[in-house]
């Protein structure tokens, strides 16, 4: 029994030694197979590069969308982006073509794309003008936006239905193209600012802002260029008491009998009454 259990000992261990030297043999094979897979996906990824730099190299400006323009016409922006036909996509310098539309004066932002393979394409965002400013020095009537941007008069036809900022410096319409800072033209923008933000007939029925004397604010009306008095400061709370009356009185009985509208004094609407439609109605 004892030579038996010697002699399987023996056996065992020559199949232990046998497998070991297997695995040992086996280990240099497998760490051989792992370089050949990593150096051919190396190469793919070399290859799959290579002809992407071929790909984009080869691709051309097919053509040219535009999307956001309102004010400034498509031929116009396209002009200004001053692409050749059969140029290269990738060779296309987006950022010089943003800044050739920027200069653009109602053009506020553009952003410059790659669509391939598509096309190349231009998103403008323009200044949208809230008012027309009256100069005595210009006959010309310039517009601003709602950031104190002076703008020239829209290209074509385009007309806007907004108010007129009368009285503003003289040198505020010499900076087209430029946001300025004054504080007569800032508070006329806000004036505006707030009478959009009511519920009511307010920012319709502004036609003039008179900045004449920044002391004594006048808003005209659209019916029957009828003066309404703000003087200045509380503005915000004005504006919301010249939105309530008009919703109570003005819009049921009309303005006729009315000559002018005072908002200066606290909690309270003074209005003037037109003397030649009182006498009619006597």
């Amino acid at each position: 029994m004892e030579i038996r259990r010697r002699v399987f000992g023996t056996v065992e261990g020559i199949m232990e030694e046998n497998e070991i030297r297997e695995d040992r043999d086996d280990q240099p094979q497998r760490g051989k197979s792992v370089y050949w897979i990593l150096a051919g996906l190396v190469m793919l990824l070399c290859a799959a590069w290579y002809g992407s730099v071929q790909w984009k190299e080869r691709l051309t400006v097919p053509q040219i969308l535009v999307d956001g323009e309102s004010i400034v016409s498509q031929d116009e922006i396209l002009s200004m982006v001053n692409v050749p036909a059969g140029a290269k996509l990738y060779a296309v310098d987006l950022a010089a073509v943003a800044r050739a539309v920027e200069s653009n004066k109602f053009v506020k932002r553009a952003v410059v794309r790659r669509n391939p393979p598509l096309a190349l394409q231009v998103t403008v965002m323009e200044r949208v003008p809230v008012a027309y400013l009256a100069s005595d020095k210009s006959a010309e009537l310039l517009m601003v936006d709602d950031e104190a941007c002076i703008l020239p008069r829209a290209p074509g036809r385009t007309i806007f239905d907004v108010p007129v900022i009368a009285g503003i410096a003289a040198s505020v319409c010499d900076s087209v193209g430029l946001c300025v800072k004054d504080a007569s033209l800032a508070t006329a923008l806000e004036v505006l600012r707030l009478g959009r933000m009511t519920t009511g007939d307010v920012p319709h029925i502004i036609s003039e802002v008179d900045m004449r004397n920044s002391n004594e604010i006048v808003l005209y009306a659209v019916d029957a260029g009828i003066p309404i008095r703000l003087g200045n400061g509380a503005l915000a709370e004005k504006i919301l008491k010249l939105d309530g009356f008009w919703k109570a009185m003005v819009a049921s009985e009309g303005v006729q009998r009315i000559k002018a509208i005072d908002l200066r004094f606290h909690d309270q609407v003074i209005v003037v009454p037109d003397p030649a439609q009182t006498e009619k109605k006597g």
